[in-house]
């Protein structure tokens, strides 16, 4: 693959501040790893080896950027960066006496160039004697812009849009096919429902969806393109992004009152020459319910969830002669996504577990995820972590933090 270098900056823009006061904190005491670029996504676990990991985002990187990660450790450090293969693509170690460390990967000063990583997902691992916290990585092959209503109602549709251009590095885009499709997640707090965003020609993706589906609230956006990993029928992020926020305002419960209702009780000086017209000019209020929200892009890091990780046991060897983390359990299954079918998707309701993504918040794993890997025809593990953000048919797991 020719080198490449980055032209267009997703930058600070993909810092939206979701809830997270369900998650636990990202890494074991005494340490945590956040990686600057990424998107917040809905609290969710991974695991690994037998070990739980909490995981609260996504990096997002254009290849040529650098991983700018900041680290807290009581000692020293190593980090890891897995493909996803689960072969290390990059491993250092630094000595440090504790505290927080900003460390900064793929510059001139190491051995990182990510130009050279092709766009997928990744895994970032934080470890010293043994694995201590994760933070999935996608490099970027296009940029997604997605765009919604700021406000609708519940018996109006939804037209979703998606802007995708290939990144370009050196005068060559780094990806030269255009996606078939579009995956977004709109997620409530609670739950979520994925929707298919087909293929209009120059760039553009669109699917319509009735408000109805959802249910009122107010949803956070996420979308991603996605392809088979080579090694399984496993899909993973190539582009990640979140958009806007989208409210579906509560129908009205109460009936208006009717022209002339209000009637006269007492005689006197009611002016009979100017009776009460009824309301009719309610363009206003529908012009309010389909602004766009453009400029609402979030601002850091669409699944909403699903659990994915992979591995290579014979990969990587840790400088003190420990084995490299690999073996990351994998999940993927009920993939449903409503149908896309030229102007309408409907997905399914809330309560549907084939496209509803529930986050791992309390959890009640029963200890037996790492098995699911083999299911998928692909032992050594796939990294497939886009299921963080777009759920995009992972197997919903319930585990303990």
């Amino acid at each position: 693959m020719q080198p490449r270098s980055s032209t267009l900056a997703i930058g600070a823009a993909l810092l939206v501040v979701v809830s997270l006061a369900l998650a636990g904190p990202v890494g074991g005491a005494g340490y945590e790893l956040t990686v600057a670029e990424s998107i917040a996504t809905p609290p969710q676990t991974v695991d690994i080896e037998g070990e739980t990991f909490p995981v609260e985002g996504v990096a997002a990187i254009e290849p040529g950027d650098p991983i700018v990660t900041t680290v807290r450790a009581p000692a020293g450090f190593r980090l890891y960066l897995y493909n996803e293969a689960g072969q290390s693509e990059y491993k250092e170690g630094w000595d440090h006496t504790g505290g927080t460390m900003h460390v900064t990967l793929g510059t001139a000063d190491d051995a990182l160039d990510t130009t050279t990583l092709e766009p997928g997902t990744y895994l970032l691992s934080l470890r010293d004697n043994e694995r201590r916290s994760v933070h999935p990585v996608v490099i970027q092959g296009y940029e997604i812009s997605l765009k919604a209503p700021s406000s609708i109602e519940p018996t109006e549709d939804i037209e979703l849009t998606a802007t995708v251009e290939p990144i370009v590095v050196d005068g060559e885009p780094v990806l030269s096919d255009s996606p078939d499709e579009v995956t977004v997640a709109l997620w409530d707090g609670e739950n979520a429902a994925e929707v298919t965003l087909e293929h209009t020609g120059a760039g553009e993706y669109e699917a319509t969806l009735d408000a109805a589906t959802l249910g009122a609230g107010t949803y956070e956006l996420y979308g991603g393109v996605m392809e088979s990993n080579p090694d399984g029928e496993y899909p993973t992020a190539i582009a990640v992004t979140d958009g806007p926020e989208l409210t579906i305002t509560e129908e009205s419960s109460g009936s208006d009152e009717a022209p002339g209702s209000g009637g006269s009780t007492g005689g006197g000086d009611v002016d009979e020459s100017e009776p009460t017209k009824p309301e009719t000019n309610q363009t206003e209020e529908d012009t309010q319910l389909d602004d766009r929200s453009d400029d609402n892009e979030s601002t850091d890091s669409g699944d909403e969830l699903d659990n994915t990780n992979d591995t290579g046991d014979e990969v990587v060897e840790d400088d003190d002669g420990q084995p490299g983390e690999e073996n990351t359990a994998n999940e993927s299954e009920n993939g449903s996504t409503p149908d896309g079918e030229n102007s309408t998707a409907t997905p399914d309701r809330p309560d549907n577990e084939s496209t509803v993504l529930k986050p791992n918040k309390t959890g009640s794993n029963d200890g037996q995820s790492e098995t699911e890997s083999d299911e998928l025809g692909n032992p050594s593990g796939v990294l497939t972590l886009i299921g963080i953000i777009l759920g995009l048919g992972a197997v919903q797991r319930r585990q303990t933090h």
